[in-house]
């Protein structure tokens, strides 16, 4: 049952001039990230929400956002520990730092009226067996879609979790059963990941993709290789991702460690000549991103509620300053591992006359996650919603729509010819 029975509700935030520098800014972001995630808020609570400054006490409905010591209208009544409170009709969001409110809204769809819900890790296995079990169930939007049977999976599961030697493991392999690559258990701390790309293939993995700067590249690993000492089956078992991704998001796991970690790697090729070398684990860099989208809809957006999905409502962008547009012809190359913010990137342009998509389906998970504590060491993040074209074409679990399909090899090889990016040449 929903916090609110309906109606307008401010959402009292913390006020932008308070603070030292470092919490403008961190208030600043809040409010920015509040400005997209006001509606879907409002569905979790059951009103829809008015952002307000906290300038001064508040009577009546209304939800309160710390730190209270930069929210005058929390003054006094700031909660004893970081988490949610409903009380007295109105919700209260706090933490010492903005980092923890930001941490404590993901624990809003769990409050209930009356209620609290503390931030942090769980004491006991048991215990967060049952949180990732009930916050899986509010929010994940594809236990219709996929016809999963969310009880019988997790009453599977929590018979395996007391036999098994890592909880956390377990819980990956519990979490594995829903084909989403964004909803999965994963180590909390800094992570980066190996320079190389591979693909699950029967009980192995394979490298695909060798950068030429790389230290493997340099001792005579190639594409297709066979990676040793990496338990391929092991982690298959611990992924979730979709159908076609899950391959890729396999090795991807794999290849995850702690950032400064120096990893040994061992490669094997088709003649049986072995390469040793050693790899340090950095931070994942990412790409620039340009926009290029059009004012008003660029599609919708269903949540996940409960085991079910809210009506869509739609999804807006503004257009990108001149500067960053493009009118001519636009070719995207998406494969399996086309995910995420990637193909998000995509949506708002899909159907335009001068832009084509071309290659295989993307991953199809476009993101909007809640992040909750399960354990010392442990997270969970959950995929919230659906995602549409305005034509209709749903992106979780499909991958972007093509414009034509091109299956490229499988490992692509010193000389082989990237038939995708042949293809994408030709049709400016």
């Amino acid at each position: 049952m929903a916090v609110f029975e309906g109606g307008t509700v401010p959402l009292v935030l913390p006020v932008a001039h308070l603070g030292t520098e470092a919490e403008q800014r961190a208030v600043a972001d809040l409010r920015d990230v509040l400005g997209e995630a006001i509606h879907p808020l409002g569905l979790q609570l059951g009103a829809r929400l008015v952002a307000t400054d906290g300038r001064a006490p508040v009577e009546g409905p209304a939800v309160l956002l710390g730190p209270a010591h930069l929210n005058p209208a929390l003054q006094g009544r700031g909660l004893e520990f970081a988490g949610v409170r409903h009380t007295n009709d109105q919700v209260i969001c706090d933490a010492p730092t903005v980092a923890g409110v930001f941490e404590a809204l993901y624990l809003l769809p769990s409050l209930r009226r009356g209620g609290e819900v503390v931030l942090g890790a769980c004491a006991s296995v048991e215990d967060a067996a049952g949180r990732l079990e009930q916050t899986v169930w509010e929010s994940w939007p594809s236990f219709q879609l996929h016809g999963i049977d969310w009880p019988a999976v997790c009453a599977r599961h929590r018979t395996a979790l007391s036999a098994h030697p890592n909880p956390g493991v377990a819980l990956q392999e519990w979490i594995a059963e829903l084909p989403d690559a964004h909803t999965w258990v994963r180590p909390t701390g800094d992570w980066g990941r190996l320079p190389y790309q591979g693909r699950f293939v029967g009980q192995d993995v394979r490298l695909t993709w060798i950068p030429r700067w790389t230290e493997g590249w340099k001792q005579g690993a190639r594409p297709g290789w066979r990676m040793l000492g990496i338990d391929g089956p092991g982690w298959w078992r611990r992924t979730s991702a979709t159908a076609h991704s899950r391959p890729f998001v396999t090795v991807v796991r794999a290849f995850t460690h702690p950032i400064g970690t120096e990893v040994e790697l061992e490669a094997e090729g088709p003649r049986g000549e072995r390469v040793r070398w050693r790899d340090m684990v950095t931070e994942a860099v990412m790409g620039p991103t340009v926009e290029v989208r059009r004012d008003g809809p660029v599609g919708s957006i269903r949540y996940g509620n409960n085991g079910g999905l809210t009506e869509p409502t739609p999804l807006v962008a503004s257009r990108a300053p001149p500067e960053k547009r493009r009118a001519g012809p636009v070719r995207f190359l998406t494969d399996a591992m086309t995910y995420s913010s990637n193909e998000e990137v995509v949506l708002g342009l899909a159907g335009e006359p001068h832009v084509k998509v071309l290659g295989t389906p993307s991953g199809g998970g476009s993101g909007r996650m809640r992040m909750i504590d399960l354990m010392a060491g442990w997270r969970v993040s959950i995929t919230t919603c659906h995602t549409f074209t305005l034509a209709g074409h749903r992106i979780e679990g499909q991958g972007l729509p093509l414009d034509q399909r091109i299956e490229g090899p499988e490992f692509l090889g010193e000389d082989d010819i990237d038939v995708v990016l042949e293809v994408a040449d030709r049709s400016w």
